[in-house]
């Protein structure tokens, strides 16, 4: 009896401590100096699991391995914790050392919820991503340090261990005792305390390091030590290298003051993204890239350090980075390989060290190859950067083939201008597509020069000071058959600085308008607008109605940057959609440019489309509608319709947009039931083939805080149209149409939003039927099929309110409410005397996340004639 009540007591005890001792990992077993541990365990998955989520590094997360307890009272002669660390994943703590060192702890494990929006965190997708963390490799530093070395790179070692709960912690034991992760030294520097790292004369952040060097003529990147450093980034699959992953050490060498990088935080070697979510995901956001025996898209790989690239890369001319890539590949030999594999644990080596060395010497193999991607890439579109002093910047084109870039001091004598000089480069025009002068402040002067028939653009940007841009230069644009060249405009001045003074040259472009200064160096020096370069992504189509029944299809879509157009130069969408219940396809080519103009937006779209009018329920207000008909598909119509419609868009401030437009349309009609067009004043105009041109303009003042889900605001658009007598329409006919909503926000006793809208069409001459004033659908009046009402003229009403009841914790956070509406609206139509307005009220339930940007809406609609479901991502109103 007392061996089982001593039995229960043990296990009772047992079972505590391993509850406790589970609170970070998921087994710990201590031994005098060491401790068994599994970093991972959450992450060991079943076959589905990693068929959707991955396979990732699960077995190496989940296997213990044996970790050395880290002795805060003996290693580095003694640690003192003294401050907290501020990565977004990875929790760190700073330490100084009896030894005269600073060093940093980081934990294996990460936790992601911090970098989420709100309404991710405890949330499903905010467990999905932290099952993602499987991913990474949590020993993959360990391998990249020898490999690092082999090139002479400077780094700080990490050295595995596990932080006990220990008491000297103090304050910061909550948070990190019994963490397994790596601690290294950080590169520090302190004067007055002696530190240094290696040997160097100072330490900067990034950033730090940028506006100094705006400062500095004097000053340097050792951009072949940085070059270095990437290719052993590309070598390894690490594209997490944004600015904050690099500390910077200056050196003097050969009487020159150089800035060394110091590469930090291997958090992405090695990482993996199988697995059917991880793989969609790396097509959504293209920089999360697989490791594997052959690289990836060389864009994607060095996503996330083309800020520091484009400051630093320049200063190498490819003979330089040939040399550079030859070399680095050479110091990766099969033993440097072989010899960093084995840094990895014990218990992990068996389990890995095969895929990694046969990984890593394939791509050692091709390194030189995809280098040259890498130079073709970021000398595609060059960044120079002169300083905030008094410079003088000469761009000279030498040749079909070369363009030489030299900057020089500013200073005023009477022999010239030019003083010490402090940048240049002669840059290949293969190349070379655009290169970007930033002369920054000072009171600066640039020359272009040269005469050539090929040559990149080049862009010369000013800064705060009086500014001197002089052009010069031709590059002529030869055709044959002209009798003369005509020069292209190659040079591009940017300068808003009202002292500041230009000569222009033949094809000189000049740009003086106020470009918004940046207001940290975040929005400086890594801008989320990009500015160069292309981009695509499938564009999906999914819906479903009542007049098509289900609505699927999609197509590329295509964005082109350039510099200072926003939000991009030009956008091509082409889809196709397919509508289940006609059986039938719309195409759709939308281009929308922004360099056209730079005070305008141009867009030409071009359409395809058999699904805008599939059926017509006759003319005027009083049209009888009949369930048995519309199933036996009475109402059909057989439309072909073909549109070109070139626009122009004219904003005035952020609110308001005024737009004029030329619509070309070829037409085609048939119908089986001529009866439905007995009430039309104007015959069947309409039905043959018609080929006819329609003149637009309109405006529109938008003052909604967001637009598919606004809760405060005001909107208002004017249309009209006129469609002359052209080709084949015989007469002409004008329309108008007004649309005017107003929004509110009240506690009722929960937060309501209020959504009132009213708007009307007229039409005006003899026009063809489907340029009639049409009510019905989704688009004004919920409850009725599209179109269902035609006349001369239009109006309607909408009320809707949108009642908040719940935080919703469905796959993310969100909102959760009902919505409740009413509607009423009627057309006009000549020769007919009817006063009914044709009503319908609904609503339904609706579901908002992260904040308010994507919603769902489901709605019941009820009319006399029929009961309609509406599914859709933006309300009504």
């Amino acid at each position: 009896m007392i061996k089982k009540y001593n039995i229960k007591i043990f296990f009772t005890f047992l079972i505590i401590n391993l509850i406790i001792s589970a609170k970070i990992y998921s087994q710990n077993n201590f031994s005098e100096n060491f401790i068994i541990i599994t970093p991972g365990k959450q992450y060991k998955a079943g076959w589905l699991h990693k068929l959707f989520f991955g396979k990732h590094w699960r077995d190496v997360w989940a296997t213990p391995v044996k970790v050395k307890i880290l002795n805060l009272n003996t290693f580095a002669g003694g640690l003192t914790p003294i401050k907290k660390g501020g990565g977004f994943q990875t929790k760190s703590l700073r330490f100084k050392g009896n030894d005269g060192n600073i060093w940093k702890f980081r934990s294996i494990n990460k936790d992601p919820s911090k970098i989420l929006p709100e309404d991710l965190r405890n949330s499903l997708v905010d467990d999905i991503i932290q099952d993602q963390i499987s991913s990474s490799n949590p020993y993959a530093a360990l391998v990249a340090v020898p490999i690092i070395s082999a090139v002479s790179i400077l780094q700080s070692k990490p050295y595995l261990v596990y932080l006990p709960d220990d008491p000297k912690l103090g304050k910061f034991r909550k948070d990190f005792g019994g963490l397994l992760g790596m601690i290294e030294i950080h590169p520090d520097y302190d004067k007055k305390e002696g530190r240094t790292f290696e040997g160097a004369e100072k330490i900067k952040s990034t950033f730090k390091l940028f506006h100094r060097l705006e400062n500095k003529r004097d000053e340097k990147y050792d951009a072949k030590e940085y070059l270095k450093a990437r290719l052993i980034d590309i070598l390894l699959g690490d594209w997490d290298r944004h600015t904050d992953q690099w500390k910077w050490a200056r050196f003097k060498e050969n009487g020159q003051k150089l800035w060394k990088p110091i590469p930090r935080d291997r958090d992405q070697v090695f990482a993996k993204w199988d697995g059917i979510g991880p793989t969609i995901a790396e097509y959504i956001i293209p920089q999360f890239v697989d490791f594997d025996s052959t690289y990836p898209q060389i864009e994607d790989l060095t996503w996330s350090g083309r800020f520091i690239d484009r400051r630093i890369l320049p200063a190498i001319d490819r003979q330089q980075w040939d040399s550079i890539s030859v070399f680095v590949k050479s110091k990766i030999t099969d033993k440097v390989i072989e010899d960093a594999v084995k840094h990895l644990p014990p218990e992990i080596y068996p389990l890995i060290h095969k895929e990694l060395t046969r990984k890593l010497k394939k791509r050692r193999d091709k390194l030189v190859e995809v280098s040259q991607k890498y130079f073709k890439r970021v000398n595609k579109y060059l960044d120079i950067y002169a300083s905030n002093k008094k410079d003088y910047a000469e761009v000279t084109r030498l040749n079909n083939e070369l363009t030489e870039v030299s900057l020089f001091k500013r200073i005023n004598k009477k022999n010239g201008e030019k003083g010490k000089i402090f940048y240049n480069r002669t840059f290949e025009n293969q190349y070379t597509n655009e290169i970007r002068l930033h002369l920054l402040d000072g009171d600066d002067k640039a020359v272009v020069q040269g005469i050539v028939n090929e040559s990149p653009l080049v862009l010369i940007v000013g800064g705060k000071g009086k500014d001197e841009l002089i052009d010069s230069s031709i590059v002529y644009y030869e055709s044959a058959g002209l009798a003369h060249p005509i020069p292209d405009v190659e040079t591009k001045f940017y300068d808003s600085g009202k002292r500041s003074k230009f000569i222009k040259g033949k094809g000189t472009e000049i740009n003086t308008a106020k470009f918004p200064e940046p207001k940290t160096d975040i929005e400086k020096y890594e801008p989320s607008q990009r500015d160069r370069g292309h981009n695509w992504v499938v564009y999906p189509i999914l819906g479903f109605n009542t007049n098509d029944g289900l609505l699927i299809g999609g197509g590329p879509l295509l964005y082109k940057y350039s510099f200072r157009k926003i939000p991009y130069d030009y956008r091509v969408l082409f889809t196709t959609t397919y509508a289940a219940r006609p059986i039938n396809f719309n195409f759709n080519l939308n281009a929308t440019f922004n360099s056209i103009f730079d005070w305008a937006q141009v867009n030409i779209k071009l359409q395809s489309l058999k699904l805008t009018l599939n059926q017509f329920y006759g003319f005027g207000n009083g049209t009888v509608f009949n369930n048995g008909l519309y199933r036996n598909d009475f109402y059909n119509i057989e439309q072909e319709l073909f549109t070109l419609n070139p626009s122009i868009k004219i904003p005035f401030g952020k609110s308001v947009v005024a737009m004029f437009g030329i619509e070309y349309r070829n037409s085609h009609y048939e119908i089986n039931n001529l009866s439905l067009f007995s009430n039309f004043p104007f015959e069947n105009y309409g039905l043959e083939h018609q080929k006819r041109i329609n003149i637009k303009a309109g405006i529109e003042f938008d003052l909604r805080d967001i637009l598919s889900n606004a809760k405060h605001g005001y909107y208002l658009k004017l249309n009209g149209e006129i469609g002359p007598e052209i080709l084949d329409n015989k007469y002409t006919f004008g329309k108008a149409s007004i649309d005017v909503r107003s929004y509110f926000t009240l506690k009722v006793p929960t937060n309501t939003t209020f959504a009132l809208r009213a708007g009307g069409e007229k039409v005006w001459g003899k026009f063809p039927f489907f340029e009639s004033a049409f009510l019905g659908g989704g688009n004004n009046l919920l409850g009725y099929l599209r179109n269902r009402f035609a006349g001369n003229a239009s109006i309607y009403g909408q009320a809707e309110s949108k009642i908040y009841l719940t935080p919703l914790k469905f796959i993310i956070r969100g909102k959760f409410g009902i919505h409740l509406f009413a509607n009423s609206g009627r057309v006009f139509a000549e020769n007919e005397d009817s006063k009914k307005w044709h009503s319908s009220y609904g609503g339904g339930i609706w579901m908002s996340f992260l904040d308010r940007t994507f919603n769902i809406i489901f709605t019941t609609a009820y009319s006399k004639e029929k009961i309609i479901y509406y599914f859709s991502t933006a309300f009504s109103i």
